[in-house]
């Protein structure tokens, strides 16, 4: 059995398939521990797993209210801002995990300092992505913002990949350089993007229908599926939900994502357009100071609802992109709309959209008449709900997190 460290950043999104493995590998008999930001310290614990912290508190409460992090012109700046001051304590923390007998680090391939690490140790290191436009693909290029490339000529999108690597490596400045100066390592040339997987293995948490394997993708990628963890553990509805799903029809589920702490406006066009249409509406935020005031009776308001247990009930599900709740829409077999702002999230909807499970709408034009017009597309149009029912087939033996457990413990023999 082996000593496992996970490591990964950002919003819950990012954190709970990490939670899940760690759960997995648990009941296989490793010994887990996951080092991410006190912020998360309750969620990993009450998942039974040790915990180490990374970073403040006070840092990523900052980072989630800084306004620049909801902006698709500045977001990069902020994300990567935080990612560089992790360089550092994540190389020391891994560096130090590495030393304990039979151990392998599983991390996000954000944290550059893992990757580092492995780099000047060679010690056994699983680089994780969640979403397939975090791998550089000139036969598959990633939608970003409002740009689909795929129809640009190949050298055109080799300019473009080119050119986010020498930015990606300009806002990890001084912090990335002066490290691998010290440790002796080269400088990284032009394929940063190819440097930040692990030459050992990349475990893709998605099946092979929503993000098929691509030619020019590294070759040590392997598909496992969706995590789908989502901290049910003993949680059940609250009564207050309970009774509004018994009460009526399937309710349509609004939520921003778990770390819009800036989404007023959205719930407040989403509340009326439910009282254009009638339609019965659930609002998810962490954040319920969002919430608009005196909601219409037909339409409540919770805090976090694991949508392994509510999306079942109910009719679509309205949301960012993130890719833990458009793989939970999935597994419920229910039509998505999905309104990207930045990061993977515009990838995510252009991928349900030409399967043909849901809607996108930009948040430009987030206005309940469009809202309103889109969900009474989902629900005349058969063909949407037809389509979502089939994926939740092909889900019905799915387990993303067995899969993964196998892959890493393959790496682990390695």
């Amino acid at each position: 059995m082996a000593n496992v460290l996970l490591t990964s950043f950002g919003s819950y999104g990012d954190i709970n398939p990490f939670i899940g493995l760690g759960t997995a590998l648990k009941a296989r008999g490793h010994s887990v521990t996951f080092a991410t930001n006190p912020y998360y310290e309750s969620a990993v614990s009450g998942a039974g797993i040790d915990f180490s912290p990374i970073g403040t508190l006070e840092e990523f409460l900052r980072h989630i209210n800084h306004p620049d992090l909801w902006d698709p012109e500045k977001v990069m700046n902020v994300l990567f801002r935080e990612l560089r001051v992790l360089i550092r304590p994540t190389f020391e923390l891994v560096r130090q995990f590495a030393q304990q007998p039979d151990s392998i680090i599983v991390a996000s391939w954000m944290l550059f300092g893992a990757r580092m690490a492995q780099e000047k140790f060679d010690f056994p290191l699983v680089t994780v992505d969640l979403q397939p436009a975090i791998i550089p693909s000139l036969d598959a290029t990633a939608v970003q913002s409002s740009l689909d490339f795929s129809k640009w000529p190949r050298w055109a999108k080799w300019a473009v990949n080119w050119y986010g690597n020498i930015m990606v490596r300009k806002m990890l400045e001084p912090d990335f350089s002066q490290l691998r100066e010290e440790l002796g390592l080269a400088p990284i040339g032009g394929a940063f993007d190819s440097w930040y997987h692990s030459p050992l293995l990349t475990t893709a948490l998605w099946p092979e229908w929503f993000g098929p394997p691509q030619r020019d993708w590294p070759a040590n990628i392997r598909l496992a599926g969706f995590p789908l963890y989502d901290e049910v553990g003993d949680k059940t509805m609250p009564v207050e939900l309970e009774t509004f799903l018994n009460e009526g029809p399937p309710p349509v589920v609004f939520t921003p994502g778990s770390s819009m702490a800036r989404g007023k406006p959205f719930f407040e066009e989403s509340v009326k357009a439910c009282v254009e249409t009638g339609y019965r509406g659930i609002l998810v935020t962490r954040f319920v100071d969002q919430l608009p005031e005196n909601l219409p009776p037909h339409v409540h308001g919770f805090s976090y609802i694991p949508f392994s247990l509510l999306l079942p009930r109910c009719a679509a599900l309205v949301h960012a992109g993130g890719i833990g709740n458009i793989s939970q829409a999935f597994a419920a077999g229910i039509p998505q709309i999905v309104m990207p702002l930045l990061n993977d999230q515009p990838d995510n909807a252009v991928r349900v959209q030409r399967l043909g499970a849901g809607l996108t709408i930009r948040p430009a034009d987030y206005r309940s008449r469009n809202v309103a017009e889109l969900l009474h597309k989902l629900h005349k149009d058969s063909s949407y709900r037809s389509r979502a029912h089939e994926f939740q087939q092909k889900m019905q033996n799915h387990n993303g997190l067995l899969r993964a457990c196998e892959l890493i413990e393959q790496a682990i023999n390695h």
